[in-house]
């Protein structure tokens, strides 16, 4: 088990320093595969449970936007995100049986998925090459560093439940852990690309808020996906990662880092030129 997860973690970095470095449409292309895995892998789970989402709106969603999200401004994703909204509310007003939970679960992977790897893409909007970097990198930092200092701290001293009704193996020495892990990895990263550039745009204290509040992000993601899986009996999302599960187990913490990112963002465009 240990070698399988060693391995796929291998390969996985692999393949985020590839995209990372050449960037542009490789990376777009890498988010929309992950994507469309991702999307997949949570339709399956819903549907295995009971239920009759629409999909056709979601992959048309995750097709269409977010390769348009290279060449357009963030302010893009309200307007195709609403478009496929209304789409999959038609579809679903008139059907001959409509349910709202089918609803709900139908633009679920919309939100959940397709949007936080719109967030991702939008990053490549950012003018500054370092600034760019920085932020993608901090995109896949701080929520892995998070998730290892959480899992290690947790296994070994973890004794207050943090989430018993959603997920019994996290605790809250795990989260403070995962939250002291993230801020952690924010911190080399702004140490790291400091020497290769200037990133003044991007003050020190904004890599501690970014570590706390992306760290926080993170483990809200990991726990959205477990709530899911137990909603719907399953253990893991797949079994695509040997040793890891799904992609959507791998990438849940960083989906939800991804929007608070996004979020950043737009805040700096207000503040700095980026």
């Amino acid at each position: 088990m240990f070698w399988n997860r060693f391995k796929t973690a291998i390969v996985l970095i692999a393949l985020l320093t590839l995209a990372l470095v050449f960037r542009g449409w490789v990376l777009v292309v890498a988010v929309v595969l992950f994507s469309f895995a991702a999307v997949h892998e949570e339709y399956a789970v819903i549907t295995a449970a009971g239920h009759h989402p629409i999909k056709w709106p979601t992959w048309l969603c995750a097709a269409v936007c977010i390769p348009l999200m290279l060449g357009y401004t963030p302010a893009a994703v309200v307007p195709l995100l609403v478009i496929c909204c209304l789409l999959t509310i038609m579809n679903m007003v008139f059907r001959r049986e409509p349910n709202f939970v089918d609803l709900m679960f139908s633009v679920l992977p919309m939100f959940s998925v397709v949007l936080p790897f719109m967030c991702i893409v939008s990053l490549l909007g950012i003018q500054s090459e370092i600034i760019q970097i920085t932020l993608l990198l901090l995109v896949f930092i701080v929520p892995v560093l998070g998730d290892t200092a959480a899992y290690a701290v947790g296994s070994l001293c973890g004794k207050h439940k943090l989430c018993p009704d959603v997920s019994k193996g996290k605790t809250v020495e795990g989260a403070l852990a995962g939250l002291a892990g993230s801020l952690v990895g924010s911190l080399l990263i702004m140490l790291i690309m400091s020497a290769f550039g200037d990133i003044s745009l991007v003050p020190w204290w904004h890599f501690v808020l970014l570590g706390i509040l992306g760290g926080a992000a993170s483990q809200l993601g990991d726990l959205f996906a477990s709530m899911l899986k137990r909603f719907c009996g399953v253990k893991d999302f797949s079994s695509l990662l040997p040793g890891h599960g799904g992609i959507m187990d791998r990438m849940d913490s960083i989906l939800f880092m991804a929007v608070a990112m996004f979020c950043y963002r737009i805040f700096m465009i207000s503040v700095f030129p980026m």
